[in-house]
């Protein structure tokens, strides 16, 4: 997966890293999600789930999560848009943007911008 950086092409504000491709997660017996890292993410689910663990399981308990950025607090949250609000975990304010959705508008920091979606070479 391809590594992409945003950031504001006039502050230099620069809320972090991400793949297109979001991140995938498994949910454990707890409710809690388990980040699967690329490459291996069928480790990741294989230790979760067992390795015994049937298709229509794995698809009810992986998704992919993607970085969200909050235009009141700067906050980042990691929201799967097929299952979670979209708002901030930190404020609640549903204002802002999914990070691949950045490029081009004005800077949620100094409201000039405009911010840049630059791929940094690093593959993951």
């Amino acid at each position: 997966m391809l590594i992409f950086d945003v950031t504001c092409s006039s502050c230099l504000f620069s809320p972090g890293t991400f793949a297109r491709e979001g991140s995938m997660y498994v949910v454990d017996d707890d409710g809690t999600r388990v980040r699967c890292m690329h490459p291996l993410e069928h480790k990741a689910i294989e230790a979760v789930l067992g390795k015994d663990a049937g298709v229509d399981i794995v698809k009810r308990r992986t998704g992919r999560q993607h970085q969200w950025l909050c235009f009141r607090c700067s906050g980042v949250s990691e929201l799967d848009s097929q299952v979670d609000r979209v708002g901030c975990a930190l404020c609640g304010s549903s204002v802002g943007r999914f990070f691949y959705d950045l490029d081009g508008r004005p800077c949620p920091s100094c409201g000039e911008g405009p911010m840049k979606v630059v791929e940094t070479g690093l593959v993951s």
